[in-house]
């Protein structure tokens, strides 16, 4: 499975309004794209346990997790018309962001030491 990951910042001054019409944007793409197979968003939450002293505040609100079957349906998605205009808004209405792709298995899965033990390159 491939996991497209997009933490994300949102400009200071985004108006509530900007806010509501990327979240439309996102929505509508990610449903009308048949080659995401699924898409969560989710906000940054504190659980009171040790990281968070020692790494302070995330320096993103906001994530962004779609999977995908294969590589070729992540750049079918990431090429399409639509992910293309929600891009424009996201670099308009985004402050900072950090975006990784990347190839994953079930951590469950009988193969997970073959695979972390592995040369990412040989991917």
């Amino acid at each position: 499975m491939i996991l497209h990951i997009v933490l994300f910042q949102p400009k200071h001054d985004v108006t509530q309004a900007e806010r509501e019409a990327f979240a439309s944007t996102l929505q509508r793409t990610v449903h009308a794209i048949p080659e995401v197979q699924r898409a969560r968003v989710g906000s940054g939450i504190q659980v009171g346990v040790g990281y968070e002293a020692k790494l302070g505040r995330p320096p993103y609100d906001f994530v962004a997790l779609l999977e995908f079957a294969t590589l070729q349906d992540l750049r079918t998605y990431l090429d399409h018309p639509l992910h293309q205009a929600l891009g424009v808004m996201f670099w308009q209405t985004c402050e900072s962001t950090l975006i990784l792709d990347a190839d994953v298995v079930d951590a469950a899965d009988a193969d997970l030491v073959e695979f972390l033990a592995g040369s990412p390159t040989e991917r």
